[in-house]
This record gives structure tokens, sequence and C-alpha cells, in this order.
């Protein structure tokens, strides 16, 4: 919201400035302008932010006629019309919808004779630079190290700062998993959802309903278990693969010593199937159920990845598989919608699964709550009672 303050004060030529100047302010400014009942909510809260983004707002005077002389932040103590009493105005000489140029007189400030103690002090506190005629007055954000404004920048000169922790780089390190990252800064804030916490709180849904992918009516996070099994699996797609890479030539040389493995190639001759005379029925059935194909001495062997597309080894498709799938849910795209609002679409999850935190529910770890629908002051609210 604060930009849409910076770029009406920047002067940005757009029709939303000129309209707000048209419609809103109509020739005052807006410490003046009043928020009248029948503007918009967005109106309103502009009016209301207004005096924290002024002091992030230094205006720098070139020939001064941009720049209000009451108003804007230009003057070391700030908009002088907040600092002083009106009476200050009244005093100069100057009306209110005066500009800074009306202090300029050959490139040079020239305030009129003091008749109070507080126009003295303000020409003492006056910038040591001098204006320029030649210049256009100028408009910096402050908190920017250029000038202009960033959200990060308007955040950061919002928020409330804390001190550093020492375990910043230990959580955050570049090339970080941020799921792993996020489950370690739980850890490191004693916020893990442990059994002790589970059992003196309890738990909305168990996590085998979470860990599914969102189409299955889950929250599509991660089975650490099933995870770690699937990038384990990775190790034996890349010895059985081929990779030549330093640990596989550890594994074979360490591990499995030259082992004779047998190859395919001794039950092939002349590019067709050899099987030596069946001396079991499993060995029959093991004839019978050969591939169609008949190899191919002229090409190399390839190894695929079958739950993959391309053949190629992937994280995600081993965890597919290892999985067990569920069937798929009727509302998917009415929760999970694309531009949803994530905390909107977990509450609707939470109700499409009944695990509120209604009254009812609250109850159980907490006797003395009461019960009561504040809606109709009559039943116990329940999630039927409130959604069917």
């Amino acid at each position: 919201m604060i930009r849409h303050l910076w770029i009406l004060i920047y002067g940005t030529n757009n029709l939303w400035t000129f309209w707000i100047k048209a419609y809103h302010l109509k020739g005052s400014n807006l410490w003046e302008a009043k928020a009248p009942s029948t503007c918009s909510w967005n109106y309103r809260k502009l009016l209301y932010l207004w005096p924290i983004a002024c002091p992030l707002i230094q205006h720098y005077i070139g020939n001064g006629s941009r720049t209000s002389l009451w108003f804007d932040n230009w003057h070391p103590d700030g908009p002088l019309f907040l600092k002083w009493s009106p009476r200050v105005v009244y005093d100069s000489g100057f009306p209110l919808n005066a500009t800074v140029n009306a202090i300029v007189l050959v490139d040079s400030w020239n305030w009129p004779a003091a008749m109070s103690i507080d126009l003295v002090e303000i020409r003492s506190r006056m910038p040591s630079y001098n204006s320029n005629s030649n210049l256009e007055d100028s408009t910096r954000w402050l908190p920017s190290t250029n000038g202009i404004y960033s959200a990060s920048f308007a955040l950061a000169s919002l928020r409330a700062l804390h001190p550093l922790i020492p375990w910043f780089k230990l959580v955050w390190f570049p090339q970080n998993i941020q799921r792993m990252n996020f489950i370690l800064w739980m850890a490191v804030r004693g916020r893990l959802s442990t059994r002790d916490r589970i059992h003196n709180k309890g738990s909305k849904i168990a996590w085998s309903d979470i860990c599914v992918p969102k189409k299955e009516g889950g929250l599509g996070i991660n089975n650490l278990s099933l995870w770690n099994k699937a990038l384990m699996i990775r190790h034996i797609w890349i010895l059985v693969y081929g990779t030549s890479n330093l640990w596989t030539s550890w594994i074979k040389a360490y591990l499995l010593k030259g082992t004779n493995l047998w190859e395919v190639n001794t039950i092939v001759l002349d590019d067709n199937w050899r099987w030596p005379a069946a001396m079991s029925i499993d060995l029959a059935e093991i004839w019978s159920r050969m591939p169609s194909y008949n190899p191919n001495s002229t090409l190399d062997d390839r190894i695929l990845w079958l739950p993959s597309s391309n053949g190629i080894y992937s994280a995600v498709s081993a965890m597919d598989s290892l999985r067990t799938p569920h069937p798929l849910v009727s509302w998917y795209k009415i929760v999970w919608f694309p531009q949803n609002i994530p905390s909107m679409g977990f509450i609707l999850w939470l109700a499409i699964k009944g695990r509120l935190s209604t009254l009812d529910r609250v109850q159980r770890y907490d006797p003395q709550v009461v019960t009561t629908c504040v809606l109709c002051n009559s039943q116990t609210e329940t999630h039927s009672h409130l959604f069917l």
C-alpha cells in the first residue's frame, strides 16, 4: 500500500494518480485530506499509512516549485505544519498551499523578517545547501540506497528489529532444502510436534493423510521416510546405470570386489536366445516367458528407469512408485485453484476434512471453554452445525 503513496508523491503520471488528485484530494494534500464515509477501503488505508510513510520520503529542493512549504518532508525537522503550531503559518505570511520557492530568491533562502521565536528557530535549522533554480525538486525513498521505492526496503523499515541469532547460517545456508530447514528451524524454536505436545493439544489430522498429493486430498508434503528411501535408491541407480565416479569405483572395488555376475550374453548366440536344455519346470517357464524381441549384437544394452517417462531416475518418480496411491478427490480445484491464498486454502481444506477448531473440539483439551455457538447463541458449535 505504501507503494501507492510513493507513486502519488513521486509524481508518476498515470490514470490512478490523476483520479486520486482530481476526485479525492481536489487540490489539497494528504495531511489535510479526510476520508469520507463513502470512500473505498484502499483510499482510507492510504490516509492511515501516510503518517507512517511520510518520514521515509525526503524532498530535495531544486527550484522549490513542486515541494509544499508546510506539508512536505524537506526541512530537517520534518513537515513544518506538524512540528510547529498554525501560528507560524500566520506569522510567516505564507498561505498553506505555498511552495518552497516562496522563500527562494536568487538561488538562496529568503525568509521574511522573523516575527516569532518559532520562525527564528526554523530559519536557524534550514538545510546547509542552497536551492538551485536550474534544477527540479527531487524525491528520494530514504530506506533505499538508490532513492527509489522498493517493497523489501519498505518492509525492513516498518518491521520491529530483533537481535541477530547465532544459528542463522546453520539453518539457512546456500543450496539448502527449504522443507528440511523449516523443520530444523522448528526444532531450534522448540516447536516440533513431538509426542508430548500432541498428547497435550491433540493433532488435527494424521500425517498419513497430510503427506499425500493435493489431488488425492492431502497437502502435498513429502513423507520423510519415503523421501529418504527414494534418495537412497538413487545410489543404486548410479551403481547399476554405470556412472563412473569415485563412489561407484569404491563400491565395486571394496564391497563387490570383482564379484562375477551372470550376464545376459551367456544365453545369446548369433542374435538369438539360446537357453540350455530345460532341467526343471522353473527353467521351462522362464524360457516360455522370454521377451518377444531378439537380441542385437550391434547395439549396447540400455538401462531404463521404469517409473519415469524418459527412462532416467528422478526422486519424484521414485517417491511416486514407493507410496500408496489414494483416490482423487472431487474438490481439489475448489481448494487449490490458481492464484489462491494459501492460508485461506488451508482453512477450507480443514473445513472439508472436518478438522476446524470448533468449540466442541477445543473443549476436549480445555473443559472450561463455553461451546455455545456465537452466531445463534443456542446450539453447540460443531462442524455439522456450522456447515451442514
